[in-house]
């Protein structure tokens, strides 16, 4: 049996050919990235806004959220509660945001059950994924499986289709309706 002899030379070789094979793999990554960054949402997890949604929340849901991140989170429900008597009805999706940071807030605080009246109120003025998720998470945190399932079902039918992330997120939801006995 022949004895293969490594040098150094060789083992440069063979880590100038890993190193440009990675550096092919970042450069895809990266055009991938900058073709798509516009259709990319942040997420951070499922179901967040989207960094349009982020340009057009409300200035007061936006100030109640550093406020919150702050630790004053009694001020920024004070901040919220005003916005929201301040707006008018036809102020649908801002009045719609409010309650959902209102019930992010309350959710954060651990006051499940306020957190879950600001989510149902922000659903009835518009419903779509990111207030039917937070209510399945709300009814799951609370221990109410029922309502949580259904919920949940709720979120992944008003999924967007077109998103990057349909498939993970609808997957993601299946299997919460899955883990909590739930049917398909």
């Amino acid at each position: 049996m022949a004895k293969h002899k490594i040098t150094k030379k060789t083992v440069l070789k063979i880590i100038g050919v890993i190193v440009l094979l990675l550096a092919m793999v970042g450069a895809g990554v990266f055009a991938w990235w900058w073709k798509n960054k516009d259709n990319v949402t942040d997420q951070g997890g499922l179901g967040g806004y989207s960094a349009a949604d982020e340009e057009t929340l409300p200035e007061a849901a936006s100030d109640a959220q550093n406020l919150a991140l702050s630790g004053k989170a009694d001020e920024a429900q004070q901040k919220i509660s005003d916005a929201l008597a301040q707006t008018t009805s036809t102020d649908t999706k801002e009045r719609q945001q409010l309650y959902v940071q209102q019930g992010v807030i309350y959710e954060n605080n651990g006051d499940y059950q306020d957190a879950l009246q600001s989510y149902l109120a922000a659903d009835a003025i518009i419903s779509d994924f990111t207030t039917t998720h937070l209510i399945g998470e709300t009814y799951e945190a609370l221990g109410d499986s029922t309502n949580a399932i259904k919920y949940y079902k709720l979120a992944i039918a008003a999924l967007d289709t077109t998103s990057p992330g349909y498939e993970s997120d609808k997957a993601f939801y299946e299997n919460k309706v899955k883990a909590l006995g739930g049917q398909l």
